[in-house]
C-alpha cells in the first residue's frame, strides 16, 4: 500500500503544518512550558524502544500541542494515532492531495501494527470526551492489546510514555453541576467545554498568571505487561490501561489537587464527624459550659482559623507577585531536582513543606513556586497578626488559615485546630508551617517549636491520615527586606508590628534590589517509615510519641540547615567579619573566602549557581582538591604578612571576585561596608573594606546562614587554643570541645544519631589531615600544634567568638540573680546595659555581642544546668517568667564561668605560647 492511502488510516502527526496554522500554534502555545527534563525523559525512552505517546481524553487541542512541541524539539513524531484527523491543518497542497486519495482498507490495529514494527512512534487516546467508560473501553482497549501482542513477538522493545498537559488548573468540583453529563467536568471535558476552557487559559500566561501545565508520566517498559504462555493479551492490556490511568490520575492530582470543596463545607464537616462530637463531649467533662455553647465556640474558633482556597485567587496573586520579585530580587533560584522530588511524594502522600522562617516573603514563596512549578499550593499556617483586612481575606482565598499566638490555655481552640490540620491532611491538601514558630532575627535557624508538629503526628497516628511525607525547605536570601528591622530588635528596641502588606507597600522596598533568592529543598522524611525506625506505634505511651516528636523536630532543622544555600553574601560577611585587622586588603579578603569556600566544597556544601558556575569555569586550574597540604600558609589569614596571599586559596578566591564584588556592592549601598583606596597606587593590595560599627550587626545575619557548616571545625580550634600550649592532651581537649558542643545546644543543631565521639574524630582527622595539628604516638597521645597553624586555628574560633563571648557575659551576670526573683524580661535588659556599658569599655570586643536571641538561649542552657531555676506568675492577668540564681550553685557557677573565660581568652594565650616555644 502506498504512503497517501496508508496516511488515512494513521492520522500521523504532521511534519508541516499549514502557515496560517504555524502562527497561530506559536501565539497559543509559546508560553506553555515544555521543560528541558520533559525532552530528555522522552528520548530516554527513544534510547530504549520504540516510543508509543498515550494521552487520556481524545483532543485535537492536546495533540496540536504535542505536535507542535515534538517538532520545535525534533522529538519523534507519532506516525500513527487514534485521535482525530489531522488532514485539515495541512499546508494547501498536502490538503488538497489528501481529499481526491483513495480511503485505506488496512485496519487501525494493523496500521498501528505496521508502524511499530517499522520503529516509529504512535499515539494512543484512552478516552472519548464525555464518554462512558464502557465507550472509551471500546474505543482504544484494542490498541493496547495489540501492543501486548507486539511485546510478546517483537525483538525491539516497546515503551510507553504516559503525557499529561492540564489546561485549567482548577480542580474538580466536589459536587459535579447538572450539565456536566453533557459538556464533561473540568478535567475532562467535552468538546465545547474544552473549546471555552483551551481560549480562557491560553490568554492567561500573557498576564502572568501561569501557563497551562505539561509533565510526562514514569515510562512504562511493554516487557511488564507480556502475556505469558497461553495468557490472553486482553488481561496484560487491561493491567496496563489501569496503570496508565493511575499515573495521570496521580499526576493530575499533583497539579491541581483533590476535588474542591468550599471552606464552609469543610468546617461543617469537621464538626458533623462523630468522633469530633465525642472530643467535645469529652471536653465538656472540664468545662462548665453546655454542650451547644461549646460547639458555637468550636463553630467560631474553624472560622477564625479555617482557610477558603480558590485557585483563581492563586493565579492573581502569582500575576501581582512576579513584577513584584523582578523588582526586588535579581532573581529566583529554584532547585528544579528537589521540587520534582517534592512532586514525586505528592503522588501518593499528603506532603507537609517545612520551610525555614526569615522574611515574611516566606509567606508566599513557597505557593508561588509550587504554583509556577505546576504544583498545587500548599494550605499556609500564619499568625493571626497577618489576618487584618483587605490582606487577610485575600490570604485566606490563597490557601493561608491563622493561629492565634497565645493557645496553651484554651484546649477548645488546641483541638479545634487539631482538628483542621486533621481534615485538611485527609482531604489530600498539602500543608506548610514553620516550624521556628516566627521570623529569625540573627540569620541561623531556631531551635524548632513542637506544637504542630505533634498535631500532625498525632493525626497520622489516630489513622486519619494515610501518608504523611515532611519536606525540609530553606528559603535563603542574600539579602532580607527587613534586615535594618531585625537588626534593631536583635538589639533590645521594641519588636515592631510590621506586617506583609506594609512592607510591598513600601516605596523602598519595591525599588530596591536585594540580590538573588534560593529555594531549596532537603530530605523528604516519610512519617510511617520514621516512626518504625524508632519503634513508636500509635498506641505508645505519651512520652514516646513526645520524645519522637522531638527527635523529629530538631531532624527537620538539621535538614533545613543542609539544604541552605551558601551565598556570596554569606561568604563576603563571615570574612568580613572574622578577618582580624582594621582594614581588609582585597587580595586578603579573597583568600579568606577562597579557603572557605574550600572548607564548604569538601563538605559538600550546596552553593549558590553563580558560585557553582564560577568555580566550574575555572575547575581546570584551580584543582582544589590536589592542594598540597603542607605548604599551607595561612597568614593572610592575621594579616600577618604584607606580601599579596598566592595559591589555590586566593586562585579560588578570585574564581568568585565577580559575585563577591557585587555582594559587597549591596552592603555598601546599605552603610554596611566602607571602602578605603591609598592614592597613589592603582595595586589590589591597596585597596581595602572596613565594616563600621553599626554594620557588624547586620552582617552578621548573613554570616551565620553558613556558620552552622564551619561549628565542629571551630568548636574543635576553640577547645585547641584554649591552654595556649603547642602540646596538648587529647582527653581534656575531648572535654572541652565536648562542653562547647553542649554549650551551644540551641544555638546550633547536630545530625540526628551523631555521637559526639564520631564528630569529634572526624573533624580531628579532618584537621590532621590539613597538617593543622599532630597526633603523637600511644602511650603519649597528645596533640601536637604548631606557629604555622595557629592563624587557621584562629580564624574558626573566631567565628563562633561572638557567640561565646555572649554566653560568658550572661554567665558572669547570673549572681545579679542570688537570693530573689527577678523577672526575665528585667535580667534581660540588665544584661543588655551591661553589654553596651563594657563595649565602651573595651571589655566586650564586639558589637554583635549584643544579641537578644543569644541571651534568651544562653539563659535556658544555664536553667537546664540547674545554675538558674524559673517560674510562671501572673501579673497583670499576663503569664511573666521570673528567674532565680539556685541556692548552693556559687561553686559550679564559678566552675563554668572560668571555663568560659579560659576558652574565650585561649586564642591570645596560644598565639603567645606557642610562637615563644618555637
Amino acid at each position: 500500500m502506498n504512503d497517501r492511502r496508508r496516511d488515512q488510516t494513521m492520522r500521523p502527526m504532521l511534519k508541516r503544518v499549514a502557515l496560517w496554522l504555524r502562527i497561530a500554534l506559536w501565539w497559543f502555545f509559546a508560553k506553555v512550558n515544555f521543560g528541558s527534563k520533559l525532552g530528555a525523559a522522552l528520548r530516554e525512552g527513544v534510547a530504549r524502544g520504540t516510543l508509543v505517546y498515550v494521552l487520556q481524553t481524545r483532543s485535537v487541542f492536546d495533540l496540536l500541542y504535542f505536535n507542535y512541541v515534538f517538532l520545535k524539539h525534533r522529538l519523534p513524531l507519532a506516525k500513527w494515532s487514534n485521535g482525530p484527523s489531522t488532514t485539515w491543518f495541512m499546508p494547501m497542497l498536502h490538503l488538497l492531495r489528501r481529499l481526491f486519495r483513495r480511503r485505506s482498507s488496512l485496519s487501525e490495529e494493523n496500521a498501528l501494527s505496521e508502524v511499530i514494527s517499522n520503529g516509529d512512534a504512535a499515539l494512543i487516546f484512552l478516552e472519548r470526551p464525555a464518554a462512558s467508560e464502557s465507550e472509551s473501553r471500546a474505543y482504544s482497549q484494542r490498541f493496547l492489546e495489540r501492543l501486548c501482542e507486539l511485546e510478546a513477538h517483537s525483538l525491539e522493545s516497546i515503551v510507553v510514555a504516559p503525557l499529561l498537559i492540564v489546561w485549567d488548573r482548577r480542580s474538580e468540583e466536589f459536587r459535579p453541576s447538572l450539565l456536566a453529563g453533557t459538556f464533561g467536568t473540568r478535567q475532562h471535558p467535552g468538546f465545547l467545554r474544552k473549546v471555552l476552557g483551551v481560549i480562557q487559559n491560553l490568554w492567561q500566561p500573557f498576564f502572568l498568571m501561569g501557563a497551562p501545565h505539561v509533565q510526562v508520566c514514569d515510562l512504562v517498559p511493554l516487557s511488564d505487561f507480556r502475556p505469558g504462555t497461553g495468557e490472553k493479551a486482553s488481561i496484560r492490556a487491561e493491567a496496563l490501561r489501569v496503570q496508565l490511568l493511575a499515573q495521570l490520575e496521580q499526576e493530575r492530582s499533583t497539579v491541581i489537587g483533590p476535588r474542591f470543596k468550599k471552606g464552609a463545607v469543610i468546617k461543617r464537616e469537621i464538626l458533623a464527624d462523630e468522633s469530633v462530637q465525642s472530643s467535645l463531649a469529652r471536653l465538656k467533662e472540664t468545662d462548665s459550659r453546655s454542650l451547644e455553647e461549646i460547639t458555637r465556640v468550636a463553630r467560631e474558633n474553624l472560622n477564625e482559623i479555617a482557610a477558603d482556597f480558590s485557585m483563581l485567587t492563586v493565579k492573581l496573586m502569582a500575576a501581582a507577585l512576579t513584577p513584584v520579585w523582578q523588582n526586588i530580587y535579581d532573581g529566583l533560584e529554584v532547585d528544579e531536582e528537589g521540587l520534582d522530588r517534592v512532586r514525586t511524594a505528592a503522588r501518593d502522600s499528603s506532603i507537609v513543606v517545612v520551610p525555614s522562617h526569615k522574611s515574611h516573603i516566606d509567606y508566599l514563596i513557597i505557593s508561588y513556586i509550587f504554583f509556577q512549578y505546576g504544583l498545587v499550593p500548599p494550605h499556609i499556617a500564619a499568625g493571626d497578626n497577618l489576618d487584618f483586612p483587605p490582606i487577610g481575606s485575600l490570604f485566606r482565598r490563597a490557601g493561608a488559615f491563622f493561629i492565634r499566638r497565645q493557645i496553651k490555655d484554651d484546649p477548645l481552640y488546641k483541638l479545634c485546630l487539631r482538628l483542621y490540620l486533621a481534615k485538611i491532611l485527609s482531604e489530600g491538601h498539602g500543608l506548610e508551617f514553620f516550624i521556628e514558630g516566627g521570623r529569625s532575627r540573627t540569620g541561623k535557624l531556631m531551635a524548632p517549636r513542637f506544637g504542630m508538629l505533634r498535631m500532625i503526628v498525632d493525626a497520622f497516628g489516630e489513622g486519619t491520615v494515610d501518608k504523611v511525607k515532611i519536606v525540609p525547605c530553606a528559603v535563603t536570601y542574600e539579602r532580607v527586606i527587613e534586615g535594618r528591622s531585625h537588626q534593631a530588635e536583635v538589639q533590645g528596641a521594641p519588636k515592631k508590628q510590621e506586617h506583609l502588606g506594609a512592607l510591598l507597600r513600601s516605596t523602598k522596598v519595591l525599588t530596591s534590589k536585594n540580590g538573588r533568592l534560593y529555594v531549596t529543598f532537603g530530605e523528604i522524611l516519610d512519617l510511617g517509615e520514621y516512626m518504625k525506625r524508632y519503634e513508636v506505634e500509635p498506641v505508645s505511651p505519651p512520652e514516646q510519641q513526645h520524645a519522637l516528636t522531638q527527635r523529629l523536630g530538631y531532624r527537620l532543622i538539621y535538614e533545613i540547615n543542609q539544604a541552605g544555600t551558601a551565598t556570596p553574601s554569606a561568604l563576603a560577611s563571615l570574612a568580613l567579619l572574622t578577618l582580624e585587622g582594621r582594614r581588609i586588603s582585597r587580595p586578603r579578603l579573597l583568600a579568606a573566602i577562597g579557603f572557605t569556600l574550600d572548607m564548604l566544597l569538601r563538605k559538600g556544601v550546596r552553593l549558590s549557581p553563580s558560585l557553582q558556575t564560577a568555580l566550574a569555569s575555572k575547575r581546570a586550574q584551580l584543582k582544589a582538591e590536589t592542594v598540597d597540604e603542607q605548604e599551607f600558609d595561612s597568614t593572610f589569614l592575621s594579616g600577618s604578612s604584607n606580601a599579596s596571599p598566592s595559591g589555590v586559596f586566593a586562585k579560588l578566591g578570585q574564581a568568585v571576585a565577580e559575585y563577591i564584588d557585587e555582594a559587597i556592592k549591596g552592603f555598601s549601598d546599605g552603610n554596611l561596608v566602607e571602602f578605603t583606596t591609598v592614592k597613589g597606587s592603582q595595586s589590589d593590595l591597596n585597596f581595602f573594606y572596613g565594616v563600621p560599627e553599626k554594620g557588624r550587626g547586620e552582617l552578621s545575619y548573613y554570616k551565620n546562614t553558613i556558620v552552622h557548616n564551619l561549628v565542629p571545625d571551630a568548636l574543635l580550634a576553640t577547645a585547641l587554643l584554649e591552654p595556649g600550649e603547642p602540646r596538648i592532651e587529647v582527653e581534656p581537649l575531648m572535654e572541652r570541645t565536648l562542653l562547647l558542643s553542649r554549650l551551644f545546644k540551641h544555638e546550633f543543631f547536630y545530625e540526628e544519631r551523631a555521637e559526639f565521639k564520631n564528630v569529634f574524630w572526624r573533624t580531628f582527622k579532618e584537621f590532621e589531615a590539613r597538617g593543622w595539628l599532630q597526633l603523637a604516638e600511644e602511650p603519649d597521645a597528645a596533640v601536637m600544634i604548631t606557629p604555622e597553624t595557629i592563624d587557621a586555628l584562629t580564624y574558626f574560633h573566631r567565628i563562633v567568638l561572638t557567640f561565646l563571648e555572649t554566653y560568658t557575659l550572661v554567665a558572669g551576670e547570673l549572681d545579679h540573680l542570688q537570693g530573689r526573683w527577678v523577672g526575665e524580661k528585667d535580667f534581660i535588659d540588665h544584661l543588655k546595659v551591661t553589654c553596651q556599658v563594657r563595649y565602651h569599655e573595651g571589655v566586650v570586643r564586639y558589637v554583635e555581642t549584643l544579641a537578644m536571641p543569644t541571651f534568651k538561649n544562653a539563659l535556658r542552657r544555664f536553667i537546664e544546668w540547674g545554675l538558674v531555676e524559673d517560674r510562671t506568675v501572673q501579673k497583670r492577668r499576663k503569664p511573666s517568667q521570673q528567674l532565680r540564681f539556685v541556692e548552693g550553685q556559687e561553686a559550679r557557677w564559678r566552675e563554668t564561668l572560668n571555663q568560659l573565660i579560659c576558652l574565650l581568652r585561649g586564642r591570645k594565650k596560644a598565639r603567645q605560647r606557642v610562637t615563644r616555644v618555637d
